[in-house]
């Protein structure tokens, strides 16, 4: 694994990060994909693009905020690294808060159809996901317990935040695959689609899901405790799943409604 991919020397030393290299990816492939969805489905192809770019400050402000309140008693000694996210350090969750939310307020400002564009830009946040988590992989973050199964991946760059030198889960790709997998899911669920919210709905609940099944079984990174001895992240996870799940359902009942009235 390559945490630093370039070293230029220049300024005492500048280094490109893999991690970041990635997540600049996903964001350019997500966006190019969002824009063909605009196209696709009539929408307006500059008002995605404006509103991609303010879910991208707000995404990765939030899920800074969020690994930074996670993991405070550490930042509260080192303010400095506070703002240091090159090689890793984001919590999706927060970042999808922060974006939904954001997302919301401007589609609104700007008369935009919010469930449908929220189903639009839906299928999008796994192409993140997918190339984000290959960021994880380069950096050794997130990374999983310790297993001798025959596809154990061992880190033994110096710079890598993982264990070195002992033989763990690839729970990075495990989640690069998951994030494959909603983005299939879900395209394929536009075909089928019966009311507007059901894509954004589909995915609160499917990455809800999929996460913890990834997480669970197989994370051994700390990743902070919440109420109950749970991590953080499920205790994220559980409410917007079950929020994923009752918006479906009114969502839908309002569908059938207005078609039967």
């Amino acid at each position: 694994m390559h945490p630093t991919l370039l070293k230029i020397p220049i300024f005492g030393g500048f280094a490109i990060h893999t991690y970041g290299v990635m997540l600049a990816i996903g964001f350019l492939c997500a966006v190019g994909f969002c824009v063909h969805q605009a196209r696709r489905y009539g929408e307006d192809p500059q008002k995605i693009l404006d509103v991609c770019f303010y879910i991208l400050l707000a995404a990765i402000i939030g899920s800074r905020v969020y690994f930074v309140a996670i993991e405070w008693p550490y930042f509260a000694a080192n303010p400095k690294q506070i703002f240091n996210i090159a090689s890793g350090g984001l919590v999706f969750y927060g970042g999808a808060i922060g974006g939904i939310l954001i997302a919301i307020f401007f589609m609104r400002r700007w008369k935009m159809p919010i469930w449908r564009t929220c189903d639009l830009l839906a299928p999008a946040i796994p192409i993140g996901i997918f190339f984000g988590r290959l960021g994880c992989f380069s950096a050794g973050c997130c990374y999983g317990r310790e297993t001798h199964l025959p596809w154990a991946v061992i880190f033994k760059n110096p710079d890598t935040l993982a264990l070195p030198d002992v033989p763990l889960h690839p729970t990075q790709l495990y989640a690069s695959l998951d994030g494959l997998i909603l983005f299939v899911v879900l395209v394929l669920l536009q075909r089928v689609k019966r009311f507007h919210g059901q894509i954004f709905c589909a995915f609160l609940i499917g990455y809800a899901f999929l996460r913890y099944v990834v997480e669970e079984p197989f994370r051994g990174d700390a990743r902070g405790v919440a109420v109950g001895g749970v991590s953080v992240s499920v205790a994220t996870g559980a409410p917007i799943l079950i929020a994923g799940v009752v918006l479906m359902l009114v969502l839908g009942y309002r569908a059938r409604a207005g078609r039967t009235a």
